[in-house]
């Protein structure tokens, strides 16, 4: 980014601040502290959802690419680490602020040649009356941007900590290779790896799934700001006639239900890495279940329940055919015992 225009957003931020701080806000805080990707001073993090956006920088070739660094289903959402739950709406938050739809995260281009560089993030504590409480000096905002598509959900969370104007500024350490700082990509959710199933001898149903679900990508936590220490997950099934097209929503309402443990109780948070053993709900009727992972973080207030990644499943794992006529894999052949050797009998060994 050259001078000119580094000077330009200094100017619009600084006109946001005035803007902000010239009448009453009902939020509690009184004065607007900018949380932004774009630093006054060195290279800014650009932001995409990968498989959706790949940035070019080269030219020539002067290809036109029109492809936004994201879809529009795209949502986002930040907290104070530890004293804010945007579930909740409770401690310091974004509580009920869209900074989505009021364009704080914007694409960045096209360019002279009509290509993308990729989404550019500038908010703030203050900036709408929707906000709960502020930052501090020294405080740490969690930032998180979901997206999806009909298939896949994208995460990226970063942590920073604000300076002594209150002031966080987004930026990674490292480089993108093209004189930008080290870019915030949104990284795919991996699905639910199963990794063991039983199943009732006499009802040949499923009574047993053993799921385990590993740590998401696209964390960045820049020095003491961990955000996604403790993260969790929960499981959700889908259960469909037999032979149905596998869902097609991410969306947590969209017919995701909450899975029972093995032993029929709720379900409760289990760390990433870690692995719980579930009960299908198939019945006497044969179905397909698929299951999916909503990715949960305990770094929001203490003592409130785990923020959920805005109600939005990992991809669906593969497909389980439960049921009385469910399709059994097929056993491993028993490999033909070899013939022992016959020793000549009344000789003896050397």
């Amino acid at each position: 980014m050259g001078p000119t225009l580094r000077g330009v957003l200094s100017s619009l931020a600084l006109g946001v601040v005035l803007c902000a701080t010239a009448g009453p806000l009902e939020a509690s805080c009184a004065n607007f502290a900018p949380l932004s990707s774009i630093p006054l001073v060195g290279p800014r993090s650009y932001i995409w959802t990968e498989e959706l956006f790949e940035p070019t920088y080269d030219f020539p070739p002067y290809v036109l690419d029109y492809t936004p660094p994201f879809s529009p289903a795209i949502r986002g959402v930040w907290w104070r680490l530890g004293t804010g739950n945007p579930d909740l709406g409770a401690g310091d938050d974004s509580g009920n602020f869209n900074f989505i739809a009021a364009n704080d995260l914007y694409f960045y281009g096209p360019g002279a040649y009509g290509s993308y560089f990729g989404g550019n993030f500038f908010s703030g504590w203050g900036a709408s009356f929707s906000i709960d409480g502020c930052i501090g000096p020294g405080n740490c905002t969690c930032l998180l941007f979901v997206d999806v598509t009909a298939d896949d959900t994208f995460l990226a969370l970063v942590g920073a900590r604000a300076n002594l104007s209150e002031s966080t500024e987004f930026d990674l350490p490292g480089s993108d290779g093209s004189g930008n700082a080290a870019p915030i990509i949104l990284r795919k959710l991996d699905k639910p790896t199963i990794v063991h199933t039983e199943r009732n001898p006499d009802t040949l149903d499923l009574d047993l799934i053993a799921v385990k679900v590993g740590p998401p990508r696209g964390i960045y936590d820049t020095g003491p700001c961990a955000c996604a220490e403790g993260a969790s997950f929960r499981i959700y099934g889908m259960l469909l006639p037999r032979g149905s097209p596998p869902p097609d929503s991410r969306n947590l309402s969209s017919g995701w239900a909450l899975m029972k443990t093995a032993a029929g109780t709720d379900q409760p948070s289990t760390l990433v890495g870690k692995g719980v053993a579930l009960r299908s709900a198939c019945g006497a009727s044969d179905h397909d279940l698929y299951l999916a992972a909503l990715i949960e973080f305990n770094t929001v207030e203490r003592g409130s329940e785990p923020f959920t990644s805005m109600l939005r499943v990992s991809s669906n794992s593969t497909r389980i055919e439960c049921g009385p006529n469910a399709v059994e894999l097929p056993e491993r052949p028993e490999e033909p015992r070899r013939p022992r050797a016959v020793r000549p009998r009344g000789k003896r060994r050397r």
